[in-house]
């Protein structure tokens, strides 16, 4: 019985962080576009609305899911171990997708605001 309430009491605390963390993230979000709202003109504000849109496609294709899977898999392993090769997976995956997704859009810069 105890350790079912260590392992709900293990899932709750990790589930609480990510909760906390997507809100404060989406505020983050929220703040940022009014006080660029606010700075920018309309044309402008179109422009780094793109670029901003531009930027999460691409984060999110880099990150492909490592944020969901790391959070939800630590939870299971107890062992020290095990943890660290679930953060070193997800490094392992994100890192190079990351640098190249970031190579090919400063490369190819001028194209794609040159189609957008």
């Amino acid at each position: 019985m105890a350790d079912q309430a260590r392992e709900l009491s293990a899932l709750l605390s990790s589930a609480a962080i990510v909760m906390v963390g997507g809100i404060a993230g989406s505020a983050a979000q929220l703040a940022e576009r009014i006080v660029i709202g606010r700075l920018l003109s309309p044309d402008a504000y179109g422009e780094v609305s793109i670029g901003l849109a531009l930027l999460t496609v691409s984060v999110t294709i880099a990150l492909a899911g490592c944020t969901q899977g790391v959070s939800r898999f630590i939870p299971r392993y107890d062992a020290t171990e095990d943890k660290r090769g679930v953060w070193v997976s997800g490094l392992l995956v994100a890192i190079p997708l990351s640098i190249a997704i970031g190579t090919g859009m400063f490369l190819f810069a001028e194209t794609i605001a040159g189609h957008l």
